[in-house]
């Protein structure tokens, strides 16, 4: 028998002569001889996990603090490993892990406080996620997350779930590694995020945004560096969650850039641009010029949030068509219909989207500017953006008759003139 085995025996017996020794009725006749036992009180048993508030707010900190250690390494089983024994909340925490490692993470972490609340026998916990993508994002994106947590032993914690408070990916809510396994490709620059249905298109996608930055770059007269990131989903959730979007509806637009901000209005963190799942497919000329239009956006930043919507679309649609021959720039039959009609004013940003002429505005103000770049020179749309910038208070019909001595309904007279003399 080993050491350990034969001291617990012979603690077992010395407890027994004990018992028997104070069994005896000498004892009785002559309590004196041997001093009673003074009788201690009982410890009150201890609180469990989740009625010790201090505890658990210990326990939450640890697990949070791991947590964000394993993700940022990438560390699949150590996340696993954290995760109840439960088969579907394991694969589902494995898939996030894995998602994550596929894509550049420059900082992961929880911020503090979180909100902790006890629900029958879990935890919920309401934290602030903060995630940079490095290179790609200007700085960290903070997402407001909730947990679900149960109890182990030893006051640890172990994770049910992870899911962004919010379905909008443009307030920091969900991104597509929140939603369903991604894979992603990288290539002189920019970032494609794919999901099971679409990754069969991610080197065709990848190469024709790489094109895009590139026409981009030399279009634009504004220092843009930053890397791109282009969503390119099989389907319409992520574009449908974003709010704000042009025209309210997901399946008419080919494609949306948009910021992300940690809040409604806070700073923009990053730029991404999703596509509709129709672009995959896409004739590749057609694909190319979307892209052209939607990374004019990002290329531009802040700069088209401060002028009015037919300057900002119309510069967009015009870097678009610039590296496609004349014969080759296509316009929409909408825009053909106004312009025989007659189009005696710009669209208004109230509606550009949504008023009577919505189907037409993009390629009406593409052509209003391209006009101004032929008339003035192709300084001149760029002059009238930086005018604009600079004033955002004037309006802007006055910047216009300022900066290129016209006035607004005189532009959209010589844009439907172009329209009828290019599209008949």
């Amino acid at each position: 028998m080993s050491p350990r085995g034969g001291r617990v025996r012979l603690v077992a017996l010395l407890l027994a002569g004990t018992t028997t020794v104070a069994g005896c009725s000498w004892l009785e006749d002559d309590p004196a001889a041997v001093p009673a036992r003074e009788q201690r009180p009982a410890q009150p048993e201890r609180p469990g996990l989740l009625e010790d508030a201090d505890r658990l707010d210990a326990a939450v900190g640890d697990l949070l603090d791991r947590r964000a250690t394993l993700l940022r390494r990438g560390d699949v089983d150590g996340v696993v490993a954290q995760t109840v024994d439960d088969g579907e909340a394991r694969r589902a925490q494995r898939r996030y892990a894995v998602n994550l490692s596929r894509l550049p993470v420059g900082v992961l972490r929880y911020e503090s406080p979180p909100e902790v609340a006890v629900d029958g026998e879990d935890v919920r916990v309401r934290v602030r996620q903060v995630l940079q993508l490095s290179r790609f994002d200007a700085g960290p994106v903070r997402s407001e997350h909730e947990l679900v947590l149960s109890p182990g032993r030893r006051d640890r914690l172990r994770v049910v779930s992870e899911a962004p408070v919010s379905d909008d990916p443009s307030t920091g809510g969900a991104q597509p590694w929140d939603l369903r396994p991604i894979g992603t490709l990288r290539q002189d620059g920019v970032l494609g995020v794919f999901d099971v249905g679409s990754a069969e298109f991610a080197p065709e996608v990848v190469s024709s945004a790489v094109a895009a930055a590139a026409d981009v770059r030399d279009a634009v007269p504004y220092r843009w560096t930053r890397p791109v990131v282009v969503y390119a989903p099989s389907d319409l959730v992520l574009l449908d969650a974003i709010s704000g979007l042009p025209g309210g509806v997901a399946d008419r637009l080919e494609g949306v850039s948009f910021p992300v901000r940690s809040s409604e209005d806070g700073p923009v963190h990053a730029e991404r641009v999703v596509l509709n799942p129709s672009m995959l497919e896409a004739d590749p000329a057609e694909r190319d010029r979307l892209l052209r239009h939607e990374l004019t956006h990002v290329a531009l930043a802040a700069r088209d949030e401060l002028v009015p919507r037919w300057l900002a679309e119309g510069l967009a649609e015009w870097v678009s068509v610039q590296p496609l021959p004349v014969a080759d720039r296509l316009i929409s039959a909408a825009a053909v219909r106004e312009a025989r009609a007659g189009i005696d004013d710009l669209p208004s940003d109230e509606e550009f989207n949504d008023g009577p002429r919505s189907s037409a505005n993009y390629d009406i103000a593409w052509q209003v500017c391209e006009g101004i770049a032929f008339t003035y020179g192709e300084r001149a749309p760029w002059m009238l953006l930086d005018a604009m910038i600079r004033r955002p208070r004037t309006d802007p019909d006055v910047l216009v008759r300022r900066v290129l001595g016209t006035t607004g309904p005189r532009l959209a007279s010589a844009a439907a003139d172009r329209i009828l003399a290019q599209y008949g």
